[in-house]
């Protein structure tokens, strides 16, 4: 998911991470939209979906005021193993694209890890 670590500020490492299937409701969230960082407010998060005023939230998180951000994207990295994958994602980078990981063999085992930056080449 990586938003805890876009508002690493307010969230600790030792908060659970929320069920698959949960309505998580981040509060005093300071969401970037891509201009400007906009007033602290709530955003609101199931599965896939963020925002919607008809999700009801099973779980709060305060944000203590921590800034959310789109996933990044990084387009030039070279992989040397699964250490560079948790890194990115601990870091936000949601999508990386590789630039000659060394043997082909390597890069294939890296891509596709669950919860961990999405890999293109």
């Amino acid at each position: 998911m990586g938003l805890s670590r876009m508002c690493a500020k307010g969230c600790s490492e030792t908060e659970p991470k929320p069920s698959r299937g949960s309505c998580v409701a981040i509060t005093n969230v300071r969401v970037f939209d891509g201009d400007k960082i906009c007033e602290p407010s709530i955003v609101i998060i199931k599965g896939e979906l963020i925002g919607s005023s008809e999700m009801v939230p099973t779980e709060t998180v305060d944000a203590q005021g921590g800034v959310l951000l789109p996933g990044l994207i990084d387009c030039h990295i070279h992989l040397t193993g699964t250490d560079d994958l948790v890194r990115m994602t601990e870091y936000g980078v949601t999508t990386a694209f590789d630039m000659a990981t060394w043997p082909a063999e390597l890069l294939k085992s890296l891509r596709g890890q669950k919860g961990l930056t999405d890999i293109k080449a």
